[in-house]
């Protein structure tokens, strides 16, 4: 049907049979999903980036997965998005996302984070960042100022602790624990500084 539709086009009666059989096909994959996903993670884990073939076939797997067809508009199927509105944000919101991060706005973000939340590699949490601002302030703009000029993070600041939280009293085996991550505090707060922005102009491009 791909052959057919990028030869000559394909007939509604013929569209709506390659929805059907995608439908099919995916809802048989799913079944399989998480036996294969376990396979290929322990195939990945033991030959990483030397298998370039699997690295590839699971790469197109996954785009074609993820593809969309075409969608349905008011009951009409739609293959393409031209002539679809979408709802933009202004001139003056893309300013205020793109203006350089100032202090007030950083520490509104600190100040935004748990105080006592477990630290990450860096070893501090948000309490000893809130009761030393003043010392450690100039340190934290700088961090911020120069994400925002060259948009990369510094090697490292991005690493996580993983460890193990007990789900019920006495555990006793792996799936009794659940992993969390532990990040460290200068990536929590650009997070936290990127999320305040962002939800400023959400409300204007995405409906409730």
């Amino acid at each position: 049907l791909d052959k057919m539709e990028e030869q000559s086009g394909l007939s509604e009666i013929e569209i709506k049979a390659g929805i059907e059989l995608q439908n099919e096909f995916w809802r048989v994959a799913i079944k399989n999903e998480s036996i294969l996903a376990q396979k290929s993670r322990v195939k990945w884990l033991k030959e990483g980036d030397l298998n370039i073939r699997f690295f590839h076939s699971m790469v197109n797997w996954r785009r074609k997965k993820n593809s969309l067809k075409g969608f349905q508009e008011h009951g009409n199927r739609r293959p393409t998005l031209d002539g679809v509105q979408f709802k933009s944000i202004s001139e003056a919101q893309n300013e205020m996302l793109a203006a350089p991060f100032e202090e007030d706005e950083i520490r509104n973000a600190v100040w935004e984070c748990g105080s006592s939340k477990c630290p990450g590699p860096d070893g501090f949490n948000f309490k000893f960042i809130k009761a030393f601002w003043e010392t450690l302030s100039v340190d934290i703009c700088r961090f911020m100022s120069e994400f925002h000029a060259n948009g990369k993070l510094p090697r490292g600041s991005n690493s996580t602790f993983i460890t193990l939280i007990p789900k019920k009293a006495n555990p006793q085996n792996l799936e009794d624990y659940r992993p969390i991550s532990l990040v460290g505090c200068m990536y929590k707060i650009l997070s936290k500084f990127l999320a305040n922005r962002i939800n400023r102009v959400l409300p204007s491009i995405i409906d409730e």
